[in-house]
């Protein structure tokens, strides 16, 4: 059948763009999700640290948001595992597939919470102003922190479905392989 198709069709083979992009193999899932984890926990660390000590509302309020960043791989990386595995009994009708729902409810919860108490600081510094110590170092941080951003948005969003990344999938293979 592919020796007819090659003769008879002249569009074969397919073009890159007609291609369709295969899924993402669960490994590599965890790589990302676990080299993204070592990056963010690093870097939440230092906003906060850099945030008590610039005295600035933004970069400890940003902590926090890469604090909920880091709860929301954990649970993508135990929600996957859990949901992969077979139900214990046939006519169980609640499977673990489940489990990926409860972590979004959850993640949702702490991200609400996490926010309206952001509000109610700002709201106390807008009451009563204080000013930032260390200018410079809330920029550059500030600054880094969302060139983490960007780097999670690379890992995770791909801008074509073509596009690989083979850095980006060795670095996380290669930390996959370092936590072993």
């Amino acid at each position: 059948v592919l020796e007819l198709r090659r003769e008879t069709d002249r569009s074969w083979p397919p073009k890159e763009s007609e291609q369709r992009k295969q899924p993402v193999p669960p490994h590599r899932q965890t790589c990302r999700l676990i080299f993204m984890l070592v990056l963010t926990a690093g870097f939440f660390v230092a906003e906060l640290v850099s945030g008590y000590v610039g005295n600035s509302i933004a970069l400890v309020s940003d902590s926090f948001s890469m604090l909920s960043d880091l709860i929301a791989l954990c649970v993508g990386i135990t929600t996957g595992r859990v949901s992969r595995r077979r139900r214990r009994r046939p006519g169980a009708s609640f499977g673990y597939s489940r489990a990926e729902v409860v972590g979004a409810l959850s993640n949702a919860v702490f991200l609400a919470a996490l926010y309206f108490t952001i509000l109610v600081e700002a709201l106390q510094r807008l009451a009563s102003p204080q000013p930032i110590r260390d200018v410079e170092l809330v920029l550059i941080v500030g600054a880094l922190g969302l060139g983490v951003n960007v780097v999670g948005h690379k890992i995770f969003i791909k801008n074509h479905p073509h596009e690989s990344d083979q850095v980006v999938d060795s670095l996380c293979v290669n930390l996959c392989n370092l936590c072993r």
